[in-house]
C-alpha cells in the first residue's frame, strides 16, 4: 500500500493503541446490559467485519485519513471483542484454579495469531491484499458457530445491570484524552516537530495518571459511604 514502516508503526501504536483501549471500556459498558451471549455474538461479528474495512483502504492506495479511520475503527472492533472474550473467560474458570485457567485461556486465544501471522506475508503475496482480508474475516465464522453451543458451558446469562455513574465516565474520557496527546508524540515527530514531542508526552502522561488516581480514589470514597458498608457498633 506504499506506507512505510515508519508511517504504519506510528498511526498503528497511537491511533491503534487508543482505538483498543476505548473498544474494551466501552464493550465493558456495554456488556453491563447485553449479557454475555449477546456480547460474544455482537462483539464477535463486528470484529470480523472490521478487517474488511481494510478493503476500502486497499482501494483508495496511500491515503492518510482513510489509513488513521480504518485502523481506529478495526482496533476498537479489537477492543470490544477482547472485552467479550475475557469477560466469558472469567465467567467459565473454577474459582479454585481461577489464575492456572485464566492465564491458559488466554494464552490459548494468541495461538492461532502467532502461527498464522508468519505466513500471512506469503499470503498475501499469493493471493493479493483484498482476498486475504476477506479470508481472514471468514476465519471468525467457526469461533461465531461454536456459540451454539453456548447454552451447554454455562447455565445463566445476564447482565449486570450496573448503572454507569457519569463521574465514573467522566474519568474514562480524560484518561483516554491523555492517552490521546501522549500518543502524539510519535505523530510530532512525523511532520518535523519534534520538539512539542516530550512536551505532548508529559502532558498527557500527568492527565492519564490524575484521571486514574482521581477515580481511584472517588471510587473508594463511594465504596466507604454505601449503606451496606456501614458498621454497626453496639
Amino acid at each position: 500500500m506504499k506506507f512505510t514502516l515508519t508511517e504504519i508503526g506510528a498511526i498503528t501504536k497511537s491511533v491503534g493503541l487508543i482505538a483498543t483501549i476505548f473498544g474494551a471500556l466501552y464493550g465493558g459498558v456495554l456488556m453491563t446490559g447485553y449479557g454475555m451471549k449477546k456480547a460474544l455474538w455482537t462483539f464477535g461479528i463486528l470484529q470480523s467485519a472490521g478487517i474488511l474495512t481494510f478493503i476500502i483502504l486497499t482501494l483508495l492506495g496511500k491515503n492518510y485519513v482513510a489509513m488513521i479511520t480504518v485502523i481506529f475503527a478495526e482496533n476498537f472492533m479489537i477492543g470490544l471483542g477482547i472485552s467479550a472474550i475475557q469477560g466469558f473467560i472469567m465467567s467459565v474458570c473454577s474459582l479454585q484454579y481461577t489464575a492456572t485457567q485464566f492465564a491458559l485461556f488466554s494464552s490459548l486465544t494468541a495461538v492461532t495469531r502467532v502461527i498464522f501471522s508468519a505466513q500471512a506475508g506469503r499470503l498475501v503475496t499469493l493471493v493479493g491484499w483484498i482476498n486475504y482480508f476477506i479470508f481472514s474475516a471468514i476465519l471468525a465464522i467457526p469461533g461465531l458457530l461454536l456459540l451454539t453451543q453456548y447454552n451447554k458451558w454455562t447455565t445463566t446469562d445476564v447482565g449486570l445491570n450496573r448503572n454507569v455513574k457519569r463521574s465514573d465516565l467522566w474519568y474514562i474520557i480524560f484518561f483516554l484524552g491523555g492517552l490521546v496527546i501522549m500518543c502524539t508524540e510519535v505523530l510530532w515527530r512525523l511532520i518535523d516537530k519534534a520538539n512539542w514531542a516530550p512536551y505532548a508526552a508529559m502532558v498527557g502522561a500527568l492527565i492519564s495518571a490524575f484521571a486514574l488516581l482521581s477515580g481511584i480514589i472517588h471510587s473508594r470514597i463511594s465504596y466507604l459511604n454505601t449503606p451496606w458498608n456501614d458498621k454497626k457498633v453496639n
